[in-house]
């Protein structure tokens, strides 16, 4: 169990982290590994130091050890390995603990309660350090105006951090990201924002009520009068979204219309169109528009190199689902919707 005299250094990663939940769960993994020996207090000292922004290198003055000594003594500890098994992930170096307990559950997460919860991805070329979190959730927080923020999940590789928010709260982030200003905000370099699909599908039937999903847009705002022309059907309904497809870190924008046309209650015709941007003339040659019905591909149409738009109209009853995905090269998204 967790000590009541805690030092200062735990303090500080308590105000972050759920300290005393992490070590009473570190402390009966380590036992179950180790034949019922404890966790040791200098492992427990580490690891706060570590989750309070402090780098091993930094750890001479409160370990009173050497950055060597550190790290073997940390090594032949188990400590490491405990952290294994509690996350069901491998630490490999000293960042490895922080995205492991993160993606666990061990971080401070806010509530966060907005009308309109989205996941927000920002891809960003640093490497993963307490100080970073701290860093990234202060500045975000301050850009927004917002009280409160959660970092979701970590991956490895350049760090993804999915942020918990509103969808006012992404569109101002990701003005930021076009005028190319949000890495100097940040102080970190971000290579992409984009909104995490949702879980759920897209439910159609509620935009014949004037409710939509987050993301999606009058087609006003996305599509220009010219390329609206063809699209528009008598008594139906439109909104659209923008559809980001990263190949080597170069993003391929379109725009993913939808159309719908209730004619009675047991028929709805739907109508897909994939459109270039404003600034584009013409869609990226190979584009697929793919319809997916109980997982299985119903229709694939490719654009060439020169199209406007491509489309594919067809007909459903309340009450089924179907998912649409866009391909391009190895980039893919996928938007599911229940009619």
């Amino acid at each position: 169990m967790l000590s009541q005299d805690l030092p200062n250094f735990c303090k500080e990663a308590a105000k972050t982290w759920k300290i005393k939940k992490l070590f009473n769960d570190l402390e009966e993994t380590h036992r179950k590994l180790n034949k019922g020996q404890s966790l040791g207090d200098y492992e427990k000292h580490y690891l706060c130091l570590l989750l309070s922004g402090i780098e091993p290198m930094q750890m001479s003055d409160q370990l009173y050890d050497s950055v060597e000594t550190t790290r073997v003594k940390i090594t032949q500890s188990g400590l490491y390995k405990t952290i294994d098994k509690l996350t069901g992930g491998q630490v490999k170096n000293w960042r490895d603990p922080i995205i492991l307990l993160v993606n666990k559950g061990y971080r401070q997460s806010e509530e966060v309660q907005e009308k309109e919860d989205i996941l927000l991805m920002m891809t960003c070329d640093v490497e993963v350090s307490e100080q970073i979190l701290r860093q990234l959730e202060d500045k975000v927080k301050h850009i927004l105006g917002a009280k409160k923020l959660r970092i979701q999940k970590i991956e490895k590789g350049s760090i993804v951090i999915f942020w918990q928010g509103s969808g006012s709260a992404y569109e101002q982030i990701e003005v930021l990201f076009r005028q190319g200003i949000l890495s100097d905000r940040l102080e970190v370099p971000v290579l992409d924002v984009r909104i995490v699909p949702s879980e759920n599908p897209v439910n159609l039937s509620q935009w014949f009520e004037n409710i939509f999903t987050t993301g999606w847009q009058s087609v006003e705002e996305l599509l220009t009068p010219q390329q609206l022309r063809p699209a528009y059907f008598a008594e139906s309904v439109q909104q659209a979204k923008r559809i980001d497809l990263q190949i080597d870190l170069i993003s391929h924008t379109v725009i993913l219309l939808l159309t719908l046309t209730r004619e009675n209650a047991e028929r709805v015709i739907v109508n897909l169109k994939v459109f270039p941007t404003a600034e584009l003339p013409h869609l990226p040659a190979h584009l697929k528009l793919i319809l997916l019905v109980e997982g299985e591909i119903f229709k694939e149409i490719t654009s060439r190199s020169a199209d406007q738009y491509i489309q594919y109209e067809f007909e459903e009853e309340p009450g089924n689902d179907f998912t649409v995905k866009l391909a391009l090269g190895e980039a893919e998204i996928t938007e599911e919707f229940v009619v």
